[in-house]
């Protein structure tokens, strides 16, 4: 609902997922070459500031890209995802944030 307008009908995961909201893994390694997780079916897009890497993927991205790690040796202790929110799909559905 926004001013009192239906936007869209659907839980709120049902939302988040047709928008194509997508989840953020973040981590730090120091390895030169991580671009082999790019295979992962899941994941979308990987991009790498020095040591910093974010990958923005669906479904089980943080566990397929964790669990990939390990198998490479690699146990990034600052591994973490953000997930978006049903407040990210309304955004998305109408340009603005929701008020308190």
């Amino acid at each position: 609902m926004d001013q009192g307008k239906l936007v869209a009908l659907d839980t709120p995961q049902g939302l988040i997922d047709g928008l194509g909201l997508r989840s953020v893994v973040r981590f730090t390694v120091d390895r030169p070459d991580v671009s082999w997780l790019e295979r992962l079916d899941v994941v979308e897009s990987l991009t790498r500031h020095g040591d910093a890497v974010e990958i923005r993927g669906s479904g089980p991205v943080l566990a397929l890209v964790a669990a990939e790690l390990v198998a490479d040796g690699i146990a990034p202790l600052d591994l973490r995802v953000d997930r978006p929110a049903v407040e990210d799909a309304f955004l998305a559905l109408t340009g603005r944030t929701v008020r308190a």
